[in-house]
């Protein structure tokens, strides 16, 4: 695995990670082990317990340490400058790794850290493909990455004392504000699908001195749950809006991969809750919408990891629905007997035919009753409106 990359300068930024041969998406690029770990107070870590779990450290991992780079962060020794410079963590614990600490920051990472069945390891695995002589890069952010470039700028500026000159941060103009707006959106769309209304870091006032942790803790304590929870059609339609906002950023990620998954799974509720019908293209977006999800999963988790198997399991399940199951019956009925490829692009096109498309041109749904008719969309909603007056009556 080490020969997947080198360390070597990198411009203005000291050292970096970069690769030696083209990686993949997916890719393990490096492996790293633990070698200071400081459980923080609710007033962070002291100079004290940094030098406790220096003292206790072996001389080999004493030099390697004290060899990580400095930072320009105003503390008084050297090696508190160092750990402050290199520390991973959240509102409970600070980690140091060796191999981690050479990876540089960017907004529009290419590679991100993730938990191994290990507690004590993790492991960087590539977003998308990195080129060979590409540097590789993950966020110190977490989920401040969500900011604007002005909010961003003040956490790098005061916690790790740099300022961000990433593809996206050197951004100017319309696309600047174009990316910051997206990204608002993407902050405010993630809150409610969490169900909490919308936190910006300008809300809190300053965040100074604090790490990126103990920065969105004190944003999470602003948080304020929803007046009213989103409905099933809003948790479809900003799940599948913030699919298109995190690819228009370039944020090929977890969040996506999830994104993809809640749509797919919401739209599936609504299907189920009418009974009397399946409507194809609702049924076309579900299996589209979890498979793209499953696939990108795959592309930034490794083969086999728990959020790659959870994703896999739920598919199985999402294909057993009999609303599914019938739309697929009646595509394979009436069109494989014509020895016709339905996903082939039309011709001068490189769009694939809608599922409607398949059927015809006037079809909208099909009846869950047998001999599963073909509806028009008037058919359809003339249907749905008897069943809805069938459960009035009942109730």
């Amino acid at each position: 695995m080490a020969n997947l990359y080198a360390v070597k300068p990198s411009p203005d930024k000291g050292l970096g990670v970069f690769a030696t041969k083209p990686i993949k998406s997916g890719t393990v690029i490096v492996r790293d082990h633990v070698i200071m770990k400081i459980r923080r107070p609710e007033c962070d870590v002291t100079s004290q317990q940094v030098q406790g779990a220096f003292d206790a450290l072996s001389k080999e991992d004493q030099a390697a340490f004290m060899a990580l780079h400095e930072g320009n962060l105003p503390y008084k020794t050297k090696l508190l400058r160092i750990y402050k410079a290199n520390a991973f963590g959240d509102e409970v614990h600070a980690w140091v790794y060796l191999k981690l600490a050479r990876l540089n920051h960017s907004c529009a990472p290419n590679a991100e850290i993730t938990e191994t069945d290990n507690e004590a390891d993790v492991k960087v695995v590539a977003l998308k493909p990195i080129q060979k002589g590409e540097e590789v890069l993950i966020s110190y952010n977490g989920a401040l990455e969500e900011g604007s470039k002005r909010e961003r700028a003040m956490v790098t500026k005061e916690n790790h004392g740099f300022e961000c000159n990433c593809s996206v941060c050197s951004l100017t103009g319309e696309e600047a504000m174009l990316s910051d707006g997206r990204r608002r959106l993407i902050n405010a769309i993630s809150h409610k699908l969490e169900g909490f209304e919308p936190t910006h870091l300008y809300t809190t006032g300053s965040v100074s001195g604090l790490t990126p942790g103990k920065a969105w803790k004190v944003v999470s304590r602003y948080k304020r749950a929803l007046d009213v929870p989103l409905t099933p059609q809003q948790t479809t339609a900003y799940s599948f809006i913030l699919t298109k906002l995190l690819e228009a950023e370039g944020m090929v990620c977890y969040e996506l991969a999830k994104s993809y998954a809640t749509a797919g799974l919401s739209l599936l509720g609504q299907l189920h809750g009418f009974k009397a019908a399946v409507v194809l293209a609702s049924a076309q977006y579900v299996t589209e919408w979890m498979e793209t999800g499953l696939s990108i999963m795959k592309t930034v988790r490794s083969p086999g990891s728990k959020d790659v198997t959870e994703l896999e399991e739920a598919w199985k399940l999402v294909r057993k629905s009999g609303h599914l199951r019938l739309a697929r019956s009646l595509e394979q009925k009436l069109i494989e007997p014509k020895g016709k490829n339905p996903n082939k692009p039309k011709k001068g096109t490189n769009r694939t035919p809608s599922i409607t498309e398949r059927f015809g041109g006037t079809a909208f749904a099909v009846e869950m009753k047998a001999p599963h008719r073909l509806l028009s969309q008037d058919e359809c909603k003339a249907l749905l409106m008897r069943q809805r007056r069938e459960i009035c009556q009942s109730a």
